[in-house]
């Protein structure tokens, strides 16, 4: 199943904005997944902001699930998120 774009309104009726929104990303494991999730973020976010983040690789060692916190303005913001890491090659889980 392909990740979709979520609905930029059932994003705003679902989270207080501004404040902090939690990425949950799952994807092939290899070395750069994590450094490339996060400059994708930055470029959507089209700034240098701090992100705090979390991530392990799958007992089998295949994935790599990554937990991403980013202080974000509204929904246009989140959904800019969601779109640049559609992206990524290897995504398999976005949410």
């Amino acid at each position: 199943m392909t990740p979709q774009l979520p609905n930029l309104e059932l994003i705003e009726s679902h989270h207080k904005f501004p404040g902090p929104f939690t990425f949950k990303i799952i994807g092939d494991n290899r070395e750069d997944f994590v450094a490339d999730v996060l400059t994708l973020c930055m470029e959507a976010l089209k700034s240098d902001r701090e992100f705090t983040h979390s991530s392990r690789v799958s007992s089998a060692g295949n994935h790599v699930a990554l937990t991403l916190t980013v202080q974000v303005e509204n929904g246009s913001e989140v959904h800019s998120v969601y779109e640049k890491l559609l992206t990524m090659t290897g995504l398999r889980t976005l949410f």
